[in-house]
C-alpha cells in the first residue's frame, strides 16, 4: 500500500514536472516604419511583436473603408497581442496612403482618393509584407490574415495570391454576388421596392446601369457617388467583384463571418458558401453571427470581445467552434 502511494505522488510530481508554465511574452509595440511602393509613394504600417520569442506567425489586420485613422476607428485594439492567446504572434497594420494615424475621417486627403482602391491595398500589403519579410528575423514565415468589410475583399484575393498564407478570417465582404447586382436586385431597384410597378422598376435598373457604365468607363478618383470617400476609381474595384472564382480554387483554411442582421453582404454569403458547396471546396468553415449587423463593433461589448478572440484563436489554432454570444 505504501509503495502504491508513492507510485501516485511520484507520478502526479512527473505529470507537473512534463507540463512547465508556458513563458510570459513581452511584445514590442507600435513599431512605426514608411516605406515607399514602386511608384515611390510613401506607405506606413505598424507592427507589435514578441521581444522574447525566436520564430512566432505573422497576423495582419486589415479594416475596411473611409479615412479614418487606427487611433480612431478602433483598428489599433482589434487582435493586438498580448498573453491571452493561445501562443505569441505578431501584428501587422498597414495604413491606406494618404490617412494619418489619428484622422477623423470627417474630410478624406487627395492623396487618399488618389490612392485608395482595393487592388491598391493588395498591392500596398504585398509590399509591406516584403519589407517584413526581409527585416524580421523573428517571423516564421507563416502568415495570418483577417481582414473585414473591405477588408475582407482585400483579405480574400491577398489569401488566394500570397504564398505561406496558414489561414485567413474573410469578415462582411460578401463574394457570392457582385456589389453591382446587390444593389441591383436587393437594394436600390429590388422588386420589394417596386411592387406592382415593373416599369418604374425597369426605369431604376436602367438608371442604375448608366452609373455603373459611367463608372466602368471613367474610374476617376475626381468623382464620388454614396459619400465623399467612395470614388469612381474604389467602386470600379468593388461593384464588379465575384470573390467565389478565387475561393473556389483556394486550398487555405478561410473563416467566413456575416451578421445575419448585414443586409448589405448576408445574401452575398450565403451565395458563396453555396458556390463552394458546388465547388467540393472543403477548405472553409462558416459562421452566421445572430443579431449581428455590418462589423462586430456593433454588437455589446461583452458578447465583441468573445467573438474577436474566437476568431483570433481560430487563426492560431485552426480548431474553435462558433461561440455563443449571450
Amino acid at each position: 500500500m505504501r509503495f502504491f502511494t508513492l507510485l501516485v505522488i511520484s507520478t502526479a510530481l512527473m505529470a507537473c514536472q512534463a507540463a512547465p508554465e508556458k513563458p510570459e511574452v513581452s511584445y514590442s509595440y507600435d513599431n512605426a516604419q514608411t516605406i515607399q511602393t514602386a511608384q515611390e509613394t510613401p506607405l506606413s504600417y505598424w507592427l507589435d511583436f514578441p521581444e522574447n520569442a525566436e520564430s512566432v506567425p505573422l497576423l495582419v489586420v486589415i479594416d475596411g473603408s473611409t479615412c479614418r485613422g487606427p487611433a480612431t476607428n478602433g483598428l489599433l485594439d482589434i487582435h493586438k497581442p498580448d498573453g491571452s492567446a493561445p501562443k505569441p504572434y505578431a501584428r501587422l497594420i498597414v495604413e491606406k496612403i494618404g490617412v494619418e494615424l489619428e484622422d477623423d475621417g470627417e474630410i478624406c486627403s487627395e492623396l487618399f482618393l488618389q490612392n485608395y482602391s482595393i487592388q491598391d491595398r493588395v498591392l500596398n500589403h504585398m509590399r509591406v509584407l516584403q519589407h517584413v519579410r526581409g527585416t524580421q528575423d523573428w517571423w516564421n514565415g507563416e502568415l495570418l490574415i483577417w481582414g473585414w468589410s473591405d477588408g475582407g475583399d482585400i483579405a480574400a484575393q491577398l489569401t488566394a495570391y500570397y504564398p505561406n498564407t496558414k489561414r485567413a478570417v474573410l469578415g462582411a465582404m460578401g463574394g457570392g454576388i457582385t456589389m453591382a447586382e446587390h444593389f441591383r436586385d436587393q437594394d436600390f431597384c429590388s422588386e420589394e421596392r417596386f411592387v406592382d410597378r415593373p416599369e418604374k422598376r425597369q426605369r431604376c435598373v436602367e438608371k442604375l446601369q448608366a452609373r455603373f457604365d459611367d463608372i466602368r468607363k471613367n474610374p476617376t478618383s475626381e468623382k464620388t457617388w454614396l459619400g465623399g470617400d467612395n470614388t469612381y476609381k474604389v467602386w470600379e474595384s468593388r461593384l464588379f467583384t465575384r470573390l467565389s472564382h478565387l475561393l473556389v480554387d483556394n486550398q487555405v483554411p478561410v473563416l467566413i463571418v456575416h451578421g445575419t442582421e448585414d443586409k448589405g453582404q448576408i445574401n452575398g454569403a450565403r451565395a458563396l458558401k453555396a458556390d463552394l458547396d458546388a465547388g467540393q471546396n472543403s477548405a472553409y468553415t462558416y459562421w452566421e453571427i445572430e443579431s449581428m449587423q455590418h462589423s462586430p463593433s456593433q454588437l455589446p461589448e461583452a458578447q465583441r470581445e468573445v467573438l474577436y478572440d474566437a476568431m483570433r484563436d481560430w487563426l492560431l489554432t485552426g480548431d474553435v467552434t462558433k461561440p455563443t454570444l449571450n
